[in-house]
């Protein structure tokens, strides 16, 4: 079996310091057994992200690729890291005829501080084995974060966010509302599923696991050409028949992206109430000009 990390870094310092020690641990575990490959692309960091890969330098299995200069070339965000996944993939898939486990990675978040490295192995080792699945995606706690990546029936079955932007311009009093059937509401916890294995369409959430084999190798691209604020992953994910987010393996959400949950009640309806006043100020600017 031959393991592919691929991870995307940018600013990320603390947290990517992180990850790659434990990746290389379990490099140093297990490469005796399977042959594993380290992928970084870094584009644009300023905050000490490329010094520290310098540091790792001496380790034989990881091959960094940096491009300054890309958020300045492509704008659209979701257009450059898309573009940043795919390098990594075609680095990948150059050389490759056969299966083998890939493993994308956003490295700016913290990934593996609750995760033994016996029980990543074995979450590898289940994808290879069991023929029922594809790929699998961890559950991000305290509530499920990556709306953007995920589409599943009964919870998120289309882009929340490209609706937030559609209606957005139609809604001048009440955006948080949108948003939050949109988007909040489904930001769900963990004991809100009765089943072990969530049956997905897509889903991300900073880290999956995938078999790649004869049956997917020549049409895998997370390149689309149609819709330029589709999640990287939905297009990419639809290479595979059998994903799942698997509730045993959990990581930390982002506290960015629940920043609405994590607050106490008070706290809460300060956070509509001044999303209610920007609304109401924007609606008076409007009557002004109009």
């Amino acid at each position: 079996m031959e393991i592919y990390f691929a991870g995307l870094a940018k600013n990320c310092k603390d947290n990517l310091s992180k990850n790659l020690n434990f990746i290389l641990n379990f490099t140093n575990k297990y490469s005796h057994k399977h042959k594993i490959y380290v992928y970084i692309f870094e584009n644009d960091s300023v905050d000490g992200t490329k010094n520290l890969l310098n540091n790792f330098r001496d380790w034989k299995e990881l091959s960094v690729f940096t491009e300054d200069g890309l958020t300045a070339r492509i704008e659209n965000r979701i257009k450059r890291i898309t573009y940043c996944r795919e390098f990594l993939l075609n680095k990948i898939l150059s050389n490759k005829d056969k299966m083998f486990m890939y493993i994308p990675l956003d490295l700016d978040l913290d990934l593996f501080s609750d995760e033994l490295i016996e029980n990543f192995y074995e979450k590898i080792n289940k994808v290879n084995k069991d023929e029922s699945i594809d790929a699998i995606f961890p559950f991000s706690i305290p509530r499920y974060y990556d709306i953007h990546a995920l589409r599943a029936k009964n919870w998120n079955e289309r882009d929340g966010w490209e609706q937030v932007k559609k209606y957005n311009k139609y809604i001048l009093v009440g955006k948080f509302f949108l948003k939050y059937m949109l988007i909040y509401r489904k930001q769900k916890k963990l004991s809100s599923f009765n089943e072990r294995s969530i049956k997905v369409d897509s889903a991300f959430g900073g880290i999956g696991i995938y078999k790649i084999n004869k049956n997917n190798i020549d049409s895998l691209s997370y390149s689309n050409d149609f819709y330029s604020d589709e999640c990287e992953h939905v297009f990419f994910n639809k290479n595979f028949s059998n994903k799942y987010i698997d509730k045993d393996w959990k990581i930390t959400s982002p506290i960015e992206h629940i920043e609405y949950h994590n607050n106490r009640l008070p706290k809460k309806i300060l956070y509509i109430s001044n999303s209610l006043i920007r609304d109401i100020k924007n609606l008076f600017s409007f009557l002004v000009k109009n």
